[in-house]
């Protein structure tokens, strides 16, 4: 019997030796608010004022518990999502987060944190664009309650279809000029039909 055992460990790559394991049991409520809870950052939140105004060496440190909570909540999303969706209003400082355009940071709220693990889910192809001032500009799902209420009882790719539909109803974002909008669109417009 042992033989065929080492046999299997070396026809089967390592990280996959887990998966004849049983799937460790979703997250409870008290573990998923604890992560949340966890997104709240233990240094107080700072103004930049600049590109070259970077992160301190105590600021990044101060990020491992948040990129660990946000890394779980992300792993256990389906779990977490009503309690995401309870915390969007949750105005405690996360995380600073570095603008594509300008390259300064702006502090990201624990809310802003709870909508972008959600957003980060469900809209897998959300085209950035520069608008007439060259400032990236993207769309953002409109996430709340409502929102929630209407696909709580759907699956995740159901959830990620119905955020691509929303998406392609769209119209261009302020100073965004129609044909590259039209033209980032369409390549949504392709993965939908693949959907």
């Amino acid at each position: 019997m042992r033989p065929t055992i080492l046999i299997l460990a070396f026809l089967v790559p390592s990280g996959c030796l887990g998966a004849f394991a049983e799937d460790p049991p979703a997250p409870d409520a008290v573990q998923i608010r604890s992560w949340i809870n966890d997104l709240a950052n233990s240094q107080p939140k700072r103004k930049y004022s600049s590109p070259s105004d970077r992160l301190t060496v105590a600021e990044r440190k101060s990020l491992e518990p948040v990129k660990k909570a946000y890394a779980q909540l992300s792993k256990h999303f389906v779990a977490s999502l009503p309690y995401l969706i309870e915390s969007l209003g949750d105005e405690r400082f996360s995380y600073p987060s570095e603008h594509p355009s300008s390259g300064v940071f702006e502090n990201q709220s624990v809310g802003e944190a709870c909508q972008s693990i959600i957003e980060q889910k469900l809209l897998l192809q959300n085209p950035m664009l520069a608008d007439h001032r060259g400032i990236a500009v993207w769309h953002s799902l409109p996430i709340d309650k409502e929102w929630y209420s209407r696909v709580k009882a759907m699956t995740l790719f159901e959830m990620q279809v119905d955020s691509l539909d929303w998406l392609l109803k769209q119209p261009p974002r302020h100073g965004v000029s129609k044909e590259k909008w039209a033209e980032k669109k369409k390549a949504s417009e392709e993965r939908r039909n693949i959907a």
